[in-house]
């Protein structure tokens, strides 16, 4: 009798192998890796894939499923190289397309301020308190380049100039804008300023030298055609009447090929100017203006009809510029705070991930 019951559950197993494969998952003992880290699509967010493996130390397989993630980037020299900016695992940096990961600049801290050299994988810059750090080694060794004088404030916003890599800008939780043109051994702070407000990104085109925009949280998106010398609003007074919420700044995408389109996400939704912010026009949504938080946000790097963002609770993806939206389940409980593709693989997408901040309960609530 015994024996009888032991084929029926291998002829049950055989049957769930050959009619359902690829439908059930069987773990044997295994650990489940940690819902969230780093995913990838390979079909424009249809499925998704957990990206996490960061290496086995005694017999144990490390991941990075539990950093909460902010910044994605690729590198342009060799878009295998892929470096995660994040909140409480440092910085992390991927040498095989995602495939693995490994910490170059370890910190309990926030790593967002993350600079790429165009022409060098070796040298990267990053700011981390109220400090900006330069490696020539890929990460493997530090030095500290610059250090902020006026305590309270630290370094938001580090970016390389794409035509002249000697040129290195940062931006100041202040407002005030850095810059060095002997590859960080000395400083000068901008006379010009974008804003009275924390610089959260310094953009650059790579095909346009005229472009460069300052991105702050709460006083807009600012341009400079001449490096910094003078700065012009992107959202006027009349845009944000327009545009209620636009001056709270999100995501910054500029057109791959194009310089003159550029997408923009802020409480407002999502914007697109097609001349270089001279007028802006709203992306059509599901969803009202001001009406859901648009937490990360990606696009083809040259086709700007081809859209993607990400909420609390979904993600979305246009094939035509907002006329239409399709909508799936995210791959992960937490949420998605950081969008990118790769600019040489637009194919694939990654959704970077963070974990909510749990509200604190009061003790008089009964729930």
């Amino acid at each position: 009798m015994k024996s009888k019951k032991i084929s029926i559950i291998v002829l049950m197993f055989a049957a769930f192998v050959f009619m359902g494969q690829g439908c059930i998952t069987l773990s044997f003992g295994a650990k489940k890796v940690q819902d969230g880290g780093i995913y990838s699509s390979d079909d424009k967010g249809e499925t998704w894939k957990q990206k996490v493996f960061a290496g086995i130390i005694k017999k144990k397989t490390q991941t990075i499923s539990n950093a909460n993630i902010s910044k994605i980037l690729f590198h342009p020299l060799d878009s295998k190289n892929i470096y995660l900016g994040t909140s409480n695992a440092g910085m992390q940096v991927s040498l095989d397309s995602g495939e693995s990961w490994k910490p170059i600049l370890a910190s309990s801290g926030s790593v967002q301020a993350i600079g790429l050299d165009p022409t060098s994988t070796q040298i990267l810059y990053v700011g981390l308190g109220s400090q900006i750090k330069k490696s020539s080694d890929a990460g493997a060794t530090w030095t500290v380049v610059y250090t902020q004088a006026v305590s309270g404030y630290s370094i938001t916003a580090v970016s390389v100039d794409p035509f002249n890599p000697r040129q290195i800008y940062a931006g100041v939780s202040n407002g005030v804008i850095l810059k060095s043109d002997d590859s960080g051994a000395s400083w000068r702070a901008l006379p010009s300023q974008a804003a009275k407000a924390e610089i959260r990104d310094i953009i650059f085109h790579p095909n346009d030298p005229s472009f460069m925009i300052a991105v702050t949280p709460n006083s807009g998106i600012f341009k400079s055609a001449d490096r910094g010398t003078a700065w012009t609003e992107l959202i006027s007074k009349e845009t944000a009447k327009k545009f209620p919420g636009s001056l709270s700044a999100g995501s910054l995408l500029p057109h791959a090929r194009m310089s003159s389109i550029i997408l923009y996400a802020s409480a407002y939704g999502l914007m697109r100017t097609n001349d270089g912010g001279a007028t802006w026009e709203k992306v059509n949504l599901l969803t009202k203006p001001g009406e859901i938080k648009i937490l990360s946000l990606a696009a083809n790097p040259y086709d700007f009809d081809e859209i993607y963002y990400g909420t609390a609770s979904n993600f979305y993806k246009t094939f035509n510029n907002g006329s239409e939206w399709i909508t799936r389940s995210l791959p992960s409980s937490r949420q998605p705070t950081a969008l990118g593709i790769n600019p040489n693989d637009a194919g694939k997408i990654w959704m970077g991930t963070t974990k909510p901040v749990q509200k604190k309960k009061s003790p008089l609530s009964p729930f």
